[in-house]
Formats: C-alpha cells, sequence, structure tokens
C-alpha cells in the first residue's frame, strides 16, 4: 500500500534535487524529478517527467451531477504534477485499488471516484488527483492558496471522520526539535482544530501527541505530553473551554492506539484528535 504523508514538514521538500540512485533494474526518473515526499510512487514504477509551478489553477473533479456529468472545483495555488510509468503487467483497476487504500487510510476526503481511471481526494489545503491508465498514471497535487477557506471547509470534515472513525490525525502542526514550542508553519493545522471546535461547542476530545521510537522512551513519552498539552493551552488561549479538551501524550506511535500508529504516517510531530 502506498504511503500518504500530508504533513506541512514534508511540503517545503517539493523542490526538484539531483536524481537519487535507484536500482540498477529499474528505469532511471527523468532528470530533474524526484519522488513526491507526500506520495509514495507505485513498487517499481519511474518517473517519466514532472512539472513544479510556483502558482497554477487546476480544475478539479469533485462528484457527479444527477444528469451524469461530472462537477469541477478550481484549485489556485502551489502545483506538483508527475507523470509515472509502471512495470509490466499493472492494471488500471490494480492502481486504481491501491491508492484508493491509501487515501482511505491514512484519514483524506475521497471528493470524487471513477474507476477505474480517476480519483480526487484532499486533507485540509492539499489536493491530490490520480488518473490511472495501462502501464502509467498521472499525479497531482496542489496546495490551495486559500487557507481560509480550507479551515472552514474542514470543521466539517472533522466532525465526519470523527462521526465514522472516533479519531482524525491532524497534519501540521510542527514543533522545535525536541522541544513543545510551535513552529510558525504550525498556524494553518491549529487554526483548523479551533474552527471545529467552535463550530461544535459540545464536542469534546483527547489531543493525542506522539513522538517517534528513537531515544529514550521515559524522555519521549515525557515530550508527547507536552506537546499535547502545548496544543491545548494554544486552545485555551483563544478561548476554548479546558474542560472540553484532554491531553495525552505516547511515548512513540507503535505504543499508541490511535490511526497514526496503524497507517504508518505517524512522524516526530504527530498529534491526533480523539472522542473520550
Amino acid at each position: 500500500m502506498r504511503k500518504i504523508l500530508l504533513s506541512a514538514a514534508l511540503v517545503s521538500l517539493f523542490v526538484a534535487a539531483p536524481l537519487r540512485a535507484q536500482d540498477s533494474a529499474l528505469a532511471q526518473d527523468a532528470d530533474g524529478c524526484k519522488e513526491s515526499p507526500l506520495i509514495s510512487r507505485f513498487t517499481g514504477s519511474h518517473i517519466s517527467s514532472c512539472e513544479d509551478l510556483a502558482d497554477q489553477k487546476v480544475d478539479v473533479q469533485i462528484g457527479s451531477e444527477k444528469d451524469g456529468s461530472v462537477s469541477t472545483k478550481t484549485i489556485e495555488g502551489e502545483y506538483h504534477n508527475w507523470v509515472i510509468s509502471t512495470r509490466d503487467g499493472v492494471s488500471e483497476a490494480e492502481l486504481f485499488d491501491d491508492f484508493e487504500a491509501a487515501l482511505q487510510s491514512d484519514g483524506l476526503r475521497i471528493d470524487y471516484e471513477n474507476k477505474p481511471s480517476a480519483l480526487t481526494a484532499h486533507s485540509g489545503n492539499i489536493w491530490v488527483v490520480f488518473k490511472f491508465g495501462s502501464g502509467s498514471y498521472d499525479q497531482t497535487i496542489v496546495i490551495s492558496s486559500e487557507t481560509q477557506q480550507a479551515v472552514q471547509a474542514n470543521a466539517a470534515f472533522f466532525s465526519e471522520a470523527l462521526a465514522q472513525a472516533a479519531h482524525i490525525a491532524l497534519y501540521g502542526v510542527l514543533f522545535d526539535t525536541n522541544k513543545a514550542t510551535f513552529q510558525p508553519d504550525s498556524e494553518f493545522a491549529l487554526q483548523r482544530m479551533l474552527k471545529f471546535l467552535q463550530d461544535l461547542p459540545d464536542q469534546t476530545l483527547h489531543v493525542v501527541g506522539y513522538t517517534d521510537d528513537t531515544g529514550n522512551y521515559d524522555d519521549n513519552l515525557k515530550l508527547a505530553q507536552a506537546r499535547a498539552e502545548a496544543i491545548v493551552a494554544w486552545l485555551v488561549d483563544r478561548g476554548i473551554d479546558k474542560t472540553r479538551l484532554i491531553a495525552k501524550g505516547f511515548g512513540d506511535a507503535d505504543s499508541g492506539s490511535g490511526s497514526s500508529a496503524a497507517s504508518g504516517i505517524a512522524q516526530s510531530h504527530s498529534v491526533e484528535l480523539a472522542e473520550p
């Protein structure tokens, strides 16, 4: 299964880098192209071409109308595209099933699917579009610049995800190394959580923090707890009743019971929201 890593910490890694070493038995990636740090490629494939633009408008498919036509939404922002060639014998249906399962496992909302040829999904302001063919697929990621609209939309997304699974991973809360102090890029993810809690004043949550599995377990446990408490304090400072929030830290994601460990998306700054 593909690994989907929608973390703001990784967004900055999109800049093209020199070709990395590959298995000599596999075709080489196109010059200047590098695998997305957010979505791992299908096993045994190579990048045929890529494109990176600082600002681009993209019409993405988001649903079907009653008359059978496809509805679209225009997303404007940072644009990245890859055309990826697969190994012989890989079908459109195999590609579709593999990526659909990965997207769902890692908490993305599936906005549109037309099996086996197309998928659209998003989390926050990050949109992912796939078009599958025989022997290749086209992968596009657009990071929307409409941050406030994304904050508004994700209050409903949080509510739906909690109702279905009782927990949801929150991407993009970034901390300084070995500290419980936020990095500036955390603002968007924190505002999403704040908006959700403001819209649903009766909702209570566990705010669950994780670290990675390196270092001393007891130290990691203390750090994870401190980070969860920092998030709670940030929300309380902005008017959320402290009785609605319970901070809980796990020393590393593998020792936790939440979906982050199960789906393989836990990072050193990983945070999860869960119903009590």
